[in-house]
């Protein structure tokens, strides 16, 4: 390489620098100047693309991310980090499916390692587990991701969710009779986010104790912040009250409780 590459190629990687750390600090208009131009004057210059996609994840456009990292990958398509940055995208569209067969396929071209990519790769892999609710696997790659790096994301708090969730299914066989288990299992899995298990515990509650006083409100309780996190209309949760008040006088007269309650929780308005 010349002296004129050289100097080119190390004011290149002054500027990438910069864009990074500018992109850390949350000053994208900036980070939006630079890396745009190197992109313009190099477009086929791989470690610019990749920054260009970190920067663009930053600032959320992640149709315009995905566009640049699969001109990445026609370049090597072999490119771990390039699968993860994907693989990152299609988690933070909640599409958790896609980002976990695209994370498993980083971690193949990955050497193990304590090092922080090794350790993002698992730890987005335990995290797609753990939002599709396959709680074995998730713990699998977040207890290792945890012992690499403990300090790493919010691996805390999820491990310790998980380690709730095992003593459950531990107990479950002992106590699968027992209907305040259930609503105690209910209420977990609620707390957590997980439909999918919520569904099974309140199935199992409906069917086997129809009569429990406690099925109404936590039957309730969901439909109301299903009406919350859909944006739902005034009159339609004006109707779900009327609806509770006419099925069974008790959940009807809790129901402007549980709805305060449950907006707190969201912090919605």
């Amino acid at each position: 390489m010349s002296p004129t590459s050289q100097l080119n190629a190390s004011l290149i990687d002054i500027e990438l620098a910069k864009v990074r750390a500018l992109t850390h600090a949350d000053q994208l208009d900036e980070a939006k100047i630079i890396i745009e131009k190197l992109y313009n004057d190099h477009p086929s210059d791989n470690i610019i693309l990749l920054i260009y996609a970190e920067y663009l994840i930053k600032a959320q456009n992640f149709l315009q991310a995905k566009k640049i990292l699969n001109e990445s990958l026609k370049i090597n398509s072999n490119n771990h980090y390039a699968l993860k940055l994907i693989g990152q995208v299609s988690f933070l569209e909640r599409d958790y499916e896609n980002a976990l067969n695209t994370l498993l396929v980083a971690e193949k071209l990955i050497t193990p390692s304590p090092a922080n990519e090794y350790v993002e790769i698992i730890y987005y892999i335990g995290l797609s587990y753990y939002r599709l609710e396959k709680f074995r696997e998730a713990g699998i790659y977040l207890f290792y991701a945890q012992r690499l790096n403990h300090t790493f994301g919010d691996l805390f708090r999820i491990t310790s969710e998980l380690r709730v969730i095992n003593k459950l299914f531990e107990s479950y066989k002992r106590q699968k009779d027992d209907h305040w288990f259930l609503l105690a299992a209910f209420k977990t899995f609620r707390k957590f986010g997980h439909r999918q298990h919520q569904k099974q515990f309140l199935n199992e509650i409906k069917k086997n104790y129809p009569f429990v006083l406690e099925y109404d409100l936590i039957k309730l309780d969901l439909e109301i912040c299903d009406l919350i996190e859909q944006n739902a209309r005034p009159n339609q949760i004006q109707q779900l009250q009327e609806q509770a008040m006419k099925n069974n006088n008790y959940s009807g007269c809790v129901f402007a409780f549980h709805c305060e309650s449950i907006k707190r929780r969201f912090n919605v308005n």
